[in-house]
C-alpha cells in the first residue's frame, strides 16, 4: 500500500496494489471528489480513469518513483478491447473485432455464411441430443465445442452482450457436448462474422440508469434479477457522484411484448405515437388502434366512469365448448363444500366444470378510488385429505382493482387453525411488502 498527500489542496490519495494473476490498483481522493481516479493494471498495462488531468499526471509520477514505468499516453486497448474515441461526439467505443477474427479463424468459420440472429429459433438444446456411447463420446470430444464456448463467453462478457443468451443456452452442455450442440455453436460464430464491427459505445448524455429484461416464462423472477441489479447499479452510480435524476410519473411508458403482440401504455397519447414512430422505423409493424383484446383478454373501457375491464368471457366460452359443458347447469361457487378430492380418484375436469356460470366476470380496473394496496388472505385447514396439507390464497386490490391473487397448497402440515391462518398472513405479508416497493 502506498499512501501520496498532497498539502497544497488536501488531496490526500491512497493506492492499493493487489498481488494476483490480475494487477489492481485504486486510488481514490479521500475528499469524496467524484472526479476520484481509478487505476486498474493487467500484468505491467495500468489502465488510468478519472476527471482531473492534473491529479492523473501527478499520480503517474508518484507511481514512478516506486514502480518500473513506461508513459504510453492515452490508452488504445485494454484486455484485447480496442478503445475508439469520437470526441466530437462525446463518444467512447470499445471494440472486439480483432479478437473475434482470430476466434473465426481457429476455428475455421472466417467464411462461413452469415446469419443475422445469434442463435435459431428451430434449436431446441436438450440432453437427449447428447451422446450415450463411449465411441459417439470420443468422437465429439476431439471436436473443440468448449474452447470455442470459451472465447464466446469472453465475448459476451465484454462488448456482446446480445449473444449472452445464446451463450448461455450452449454452456448447459460443454460436459457431454452433441452434434446438435456443436451446430448451435457454430451459428453463434456465424452470427459473429456477420456483426464482427458491432461494439459498446458509451455517450456523453445524461446519467439516467434504464433498464431491459425478458425470459421464456416466469416473469416475476426476471424482473427479480433484474432488479436487484439495477439497485447494484444505481448504488455504484452513486458512489462515483453521478446521482440519478428523478423521473416524473407520467414520463414512463409501459410496452408488453408477447411474441408479435405489443401493447403500449402511457398518460400521455403524445409519448406512445412517438414511440410507435419510433419501432416503425426499425421493425415492420402495423397500427391496430386503441387495444381491445390482449392474450385473450377482452378490453373494455368506460370512460364516463373511468372503468376498465379484462374479461375472459370469449375464451371460457371456448373452453366450455370444448369440453361439452356449453349447456350445463349454472352453480354460484368455484367448488362445492362437498367435494373433497383425493389421490384415489381418478383425473377429472371438475374445475373447468365449476366455472360454467362465471363466463361474465372480469377484472376490473377503475379510477375513481384513492391509489392504495389493500389485501385479503385466508385458509382452510388439513384440507388436502392425502397430505393433511393446507391451502392458503391472498388477494391484493389497487384503488379498488385487483392486480395480484394466489391459492397454493403449503409445503408443511400446520398443528392447529391458528398456524394455518398465520402461515396464509405471512404470504400474503410477502406480497403486500413486494407490492408496497413496486
Amino acid at each position: 500500500m502506498v499512501n501520496i498527500t498532497n498539502h497544497g489542496d488536501s488531496h490526500e490519495v491512497e493506492v492499493v496494489v493487489r498481488k494476483s494473476a490480475c494487477h489492481i490498483l485504486f486510488a481514490k481522493a479521500s475528499s469524496g471528489d467524484p472526479s476520484q481516479d481509478i487505476v486498474r493494471t493487467k500484468n505491467c498495462g495500468p489502465l488510468y480513469d478519472g476527471q482531473d488531468k492534473e491529479l492523473i499526471a501527478r499520480l503517474k509520477r508518484d507511481l514512478s518513483k516506486s514502480f518500473d514505468m513506461k508513459d504510453l499516453g492515452p490508452a488504445q486497448q485494454i484486455l484485447g478491447m480496442k478503445i475508439v474515441r469520437e470526441k466530437t461526439k462525446r463518444m467512447l467505443k470499445l471494440s472486439l473485432e480483432k479478437y473475434i477474427e482470430r476466434v473465426l479463424e481457429r476455428f475455421n468459420m472466417k467464411s462461413a455464411q452469415y446469419v443475422s440472429t445469434p442463435l435459431a429459433s428451430y434449436l431446441k438444446l436438450s440432453k437427449q441430443m447428447c451422446p450415450t456411447t463411449n465411441e459417439e463420446k470420443e468422437g465429439m470430444n476431439k471436436i473443440p465445442s468448449s474452447s470455442a464456448v470459451g472465447s464466446l463467453m469472453y465475448a459476451m462478457v465484454c462488448t456482446r452482450p446480445n449473444i449472452a443468451y445464446a451463450v448461455g443456452v450452449v454452456s448447459r452442455f460443454l460436459e457431454n457436448h452433441g452434434k446438435e450442440h456443436r451446430e448451435a455453436v457454430k451459428w453463434i460464430l456465424r452470427y459473429l462474422r456477420e456483426t464482427i464491427r458491432d461494439c459498446l459505445c458509451f455517450e456523453g448524455f445524461d446519467p439516467i440508469l434504464k433498464g431491459y429484461t425478458d425470459v421464456d416464462m416466469a416473469d416475476y423472477i426476471a424482473a427479480t434479477e433484474a432488479g436487484k441489479e439495477m439497485v447494484w447499479l444505481k448504488r455504484f452510480l452513486q458512489e462515483l457522484g453521478l446521482n440519478q435524476k428523478e423521473l416524473k410519473d407520467d414520463s414512463f411508458i409501459y410496452l408488453v411484448l408477447y411474441v408479435d403482440d405489443m401493447l403500449i401504455a402511457a398518460k400521455k397519447k403524445y409519448d406512445i405515437q412517438k414511440l410507435k414512430g419510433l419501432l416503425s422505423a426499425e421493425f415492420e409493424m402495423k397500427d391496430l388502434e386503441a387495444a381491445r383484446k390482449i392474450l385473450g383478454m377482452e378490453i373494455i373501457r368506460d370512460r364516463e366512469r373511468r372503468k376498465l375491464f379484462l374479461s375472459q368471457r370469449s375464451y371460457i366460452q371456448k373452453v366450455l365448448a370444448r369440453f361439452g359443458m356449453s349447456s350445463s347447469k349454472p352453480i354460484d361457487t368455484p367448488s362445492a363444500a362437498n367435494i373433497h378430492l383425493t389421490a384415489m380418484f381418478a383425473p377429472q375436469s371438475e374445475e373447468e366444470k365449476e366455472y360454467i356460470g362465471t363466463s361474465d366476470v372480469g377484472i376490473i380496473n377503475g379510477g375513481d378510488t384513492q391509489c392504495l394496496v389493500t389485501g385479503y388472505s385466508d385458509s382452510d385447514y388439513a384440507g388436502d385429505v392425502d397430505t393433511r396439507r393446507l391451502m392458503t390464497g391472498y388477494v391484493f386490490t389497487l384503488g379498488g382493482s385487483v392486480v395480484s391473487w394466489k391459492a397454493t397448497l403449503q409445503p408443511t402440515v400446520t398443528l392447529s387453525t391458528t398456524e394455518a391462518e398465520y402461515m396464509a398472513l405471512t404470504e400474503a405479508a410477502k406480497e403486500g411488502i413486494w407490492l408496497k416497493g413496486l
